[in-house]
This record gives structure tokens, sequence and C-alpha cells, in this order.
């Protein structure tokens, strides 16, 4: 009876952090792009093509969500204005764009900004409830994953700005 109680309670921990595991990938970046337009299995050959030319590993398409995932490798820079035009190149409109990554957090000219581990890729994070409580939680400096909605606002006469996050969800590696 007491192995009984003992292998339950494992089981679920053990199958908790597979899934976790699974849901972060620990090398690459997870891209997730709303494809507006998408309604058949043909094209979605044609748009994978697209976005593999991009530097993803990894590209799946689903028509029925109308959404495209690219994963791509830790060493090579995000460009997700690349990632856009594929999509537009290939017929469909692009839409909300997502990021799961592991990076830290990091304090930029008086802003919050995510870095992208093993690249220079950077991205404001929207001060917000989420935000401020990932910094309670979170050093500076210190690894995170981050599940953010890239927001398309830019900042009005002060140049170029990096793409704006809005955090989802987040995951404070052990």
């Amino acid at each position: 009876m007491r192995m009984k109680q003992l292998l339950v309670p494992l089981a679920v921990l053990l199958g908790s952090a597979g899934f976790l595991g699974a849901a972060w990938p620990s090398d690459s970046r997870l891209v997730k792009i709303e494809v507006k337009g998408l309604a058949c299995p043909f094209c979605a050959y044609g748009l994978e093509k697209r976005i593999k030319e991009t530097g993803a590993e990894k590209v799946k398409i689903y028509v029925d969500k109308g959404q495209a995932q690219a994963t791509y490798p830790e060493k090579r820079p995000l460009d997700l204005d690349a990632l856009k035009e594929a999509v537009r190149k290939g017929g469909f409109t692009p839409g909300a764009v997502e990021l799961q990554a592991l990076g830290s957090l990091n304090r930029k000219d008086d802003r919050w900004v995510f870095e992208l581990a093993g690249s220079r890729d950077m991205f404001l994070l929207k001060d917000d409830e989420t935000l401020r409580k990932l910094l309670k939680e979170n050093k500076e400096g210190s690894p995170i994953r981050l599940s953010a909605k890239v927001e398309e606002v830019r900042e009005a006469g002060h140049g170029e700005h990096p793409p704006l996050l809005s955090v989802l969800t987040y995951e404070i590696p052990q």
C-alpha cells in the first residue's frame, strides 16, 4: 500500500515534467503566426516552403486554425519581418504573431527588454501587470521562458525600435 501511495504522485510529477518540456523547447524559438486566407492543403505546402526559406528548422501549417508555426534555431537571428513577408509572398495576409523562447530580462535605457538566448535579438516588453509580477519573481539577467504576443506598435519620433512583446505566460527554469 505504501509503495502505491508513492508511485501515484511520482507518476503525476513525471507526467507534468514531460508536458512542460514539450511546451518549452530549450534550444529553439517557436513562432506562431496567424495566416488569413489559408484554405487548402496545397496552398499550405507552398507556404511551408516559403517559411522554411526564412531559416525555420521545422514548420507546421494548420489549415483549420489558419495558423503557421515555425521553429527557429537559437543561434540564428530571428527576423519576424521576413516571416511576415513569406506569408505575403505565399498569397496570404499575416495576422497576430506569438513568440515562445528562452532568454533573459534586462534593463536598457529605462525600459525592460527580453533578450533571446544565443543571439543578439531583443524585444521591448510592454509595461503591464504581467510584467510587474514577473519582475517580482525573476532577477535581471536570469534565464526565463516567455510566451508573448508580438505587438505592432512602434514609438513615433524615436527611430527604429525593437518589436514590443506583451507577456502571456512565463516559466522560470530551475
